[in-house]
């Protein structure tokens, strides 16, 4: 290998960036280059976490043609209508790709990871609990982000001495219950909307069978069971984490 292809920081104490470690040629021990350039192990996690990215992208499409005939059938959608929510998560993964992309190259993917997990909180919340107010979900994504950020600082100025990998869960963590605590707080002292309002988006006060979306005592297929394709997710979450982690 010559020093023009070197990969910068090859033998330096600075950090090295992701396209440095794709762009790397394998030498044998005595620093002789390689005739080929079978990939590094760090070049197989990169290819391996990207193509993760492509299925769950590939799963959300396939979730969307599962659930779709169920939306059709509880919602009265027509053709037009189904086109345009089968298009929804796709357009989605634009805004997604195209915006916060770059946001998270700008402010980091930790930064971006935690707004995530205060965004999942405050939605999960506001589904099973029909107590929740608006001003609660608002007051509730403040806090979570200001304790994450509380809970970073911590970390980088070593008061909190824990690696940067375990202050961004600690930081995640922190956001997500206090989130939660506070939008379950202010619930308590603001007015929710009237049961009649939210019927069919809350989980309390949607019947069984509307929540599978099929009528009562009809069968329902393996395909169109939550708590199966839900196993299925959870099961891939534990093996994908188990051959990354």
């Amino acid at each position: 290998m010559t020093v023009e292809n070197t990969p910068p920081g090859r033998g330096a104490a600075v950090p090295r960036t992701v396209q440095e470690y794709i762009d790397e040629t394998p030498m044998w021990a005595d620093s002789t280059a390689v005739r080929y350039s079978p990939m590094t192990d760090m070049q197989w996690l990169i290819w391996g976490l990207a193509a993760a990215g492509k299925f769950f992208e590939g799963m959300v499409v396939f979730t969307t043609g599962v659930a779709l005939p169920l939306m059709g059938r509880e919602f009265a959608l027509g053709a037009t209508e189904k086109g345009v929510v089968a298009a929804a998560s796709l357009f989605g993964i634009l805004i997604g790709a195209t915006a916060l992309g770059g946001l998270a190259d700008r402010y980091g993917r930790k930064e971006m990871f935690i707004i995530e997990m205060v965004l999942f909180a405050i939605f999960i919340l506001g589904l099973f609990w029909k107590r929740m107010t608006g001003t609660a979900g608002w007051t509730g994504l403040v806090a979570g982000a200001l304790s994450a950020i509380i809970i970073d600082s911590l970390v980088r100025s070593g008061v909190i001495d824990v690696s940067s990998q375990a202050g961004s869960f600690i930081g995640a963590s922190a956001a997500f219950i206090v989130g939660c605590a506070v939008a379950v707080v202010v619930s308590m002292f603001t007015a929710p909307k009237p049961d009649a309002e939210l019927v069919g988006l809350t989980w309390s006060l949607t019947d069984k069978d509307a929540r599978a979306g099929t009528e009562p005592g009809a069968h329902v297929s393996w395909w169109e069971s939550p708590n199966i394709l839900g196993a299925i997710v959870l099961a891939l979450v534990v093996v994908l984490y188990i051959i990354f982690a």
